[in-house]
């Protein structure tokens, strides 16, 4: 499939070239073939590009944890905060479905909280061995101007099983911009990720030299890219591969959640992650 795909690329450029040919400009049924041609190929390289962005993103952050560029990771702290979903949802407001304890069960925990858990474990090659949290709600209210049933807040510290500890957390009361940053404190650095406005990895060794990395800026509520996500999913079915998303993988991190939730019903006291 993707052999295919780099073909294609291939083409779509060797007609752009083609289309600036003044021969080619000069006959006019040559031209209009291959700008029809063109007009076809482009959505298909477009999704294809977008989708080799976002593979090289994380991926190419891990790929710098995992060669040593900032040594052995000592301690991270990673966010995943905005205004809360009734600003964004498609039924918008204080009714939004997401504060309905019955429909939703959990708050920030669970439409957050678990992808910044993946994303930690992706990055480290750790799970989550052991949390304390408290998982909270402090500021969001409902159409009957109580505060909603379910979680706007929740602060964890997780122990990891290859040593390194770190704090996660998500809010919906981050009223300004959205904040989806990882930093990861190394014996040689620290790695920051989604968190500079101008590059999307940051690195400041411990001489104060400093490297920037710049891949594709990370999609928000207000501005919607590729994930990915559909793209891989559907090249593991055709290639008959397994995913690198495989729901197995997924265990740790929800695992991760249920035990914060009991480690904040016991006022934080820390919960083995089974």
């Amino acid at each position: 499939m993707f052999e295919n795909l780099m073909e294609a690329e291939k083409h779509f450029e060797e007609i752009n070239q083609m289309l600036m040919d003044p021969e080619v400009i000069s006959d006019n049924e040559k031209y209009k073939n291959l700008m029809k041609e063109h007009k076809n190929l482009s959505p298909i390289i477009e999704k294809y590009r977008e989708y080799k962005t976002v593979q090289n993103n994380l991926e190419g952050a891990k790929q710098l944890i995992d060669e040593g560029l900032i040594g052995k990771i000592v301690s991270f702290r990673t966010t995943f905060g905005h205004g809360g979903p009734e600003t964004w949802s498609i039924t918008p407001g204080k009714g939004v479905w997401f504060f309905d304890k019955k429909q939703a069960v959990m708050g920030s925990m669970a439409e957050l909280g678990i992808h910044k858990t993946d994303l930690i474990r992706f990055l480290l090659g750790q799970d989550v061995v052991r949390t304390s949290a408290r998982v909270l709600t402090l500021d969001k209210r409902g159409m009957d101007d109580e505060l909603i049933a379910v979680d706007d807040n929740a602060m964890c510290i997780y122990e990891m099983s290859g040593g390194t500890y770190g704090t996660m957390t998500t809010s919906w009361s981050y009223y300004g911009a959205e904040d989806n940053s990882t930093i990861l404190y190394g014996t040689k650095g620290i790695m920051r990720i989604y968190d500079d406005p101008n590059h999307s990895i940051v690195i400041k060794f411990r001489d104060g030299v400093e490297a920037m990395y710049d891949v594709e800026q990370i999609q928000t509520n207000d501005n919607q890219t590729s994930s990915g996500v559909i793209d891989e999913y559907v090249a593991a079915i055709v290639e008959d591969r397994p995913s690198t998303l495989d729901a197995k993988g997924l265990i740790n991190s929800m695992h991760a959640v249920f035990a914060s939730l009991e480690s904040s019903e016991g006022n934080g006291a820390a919960v083995d992650v089974k």
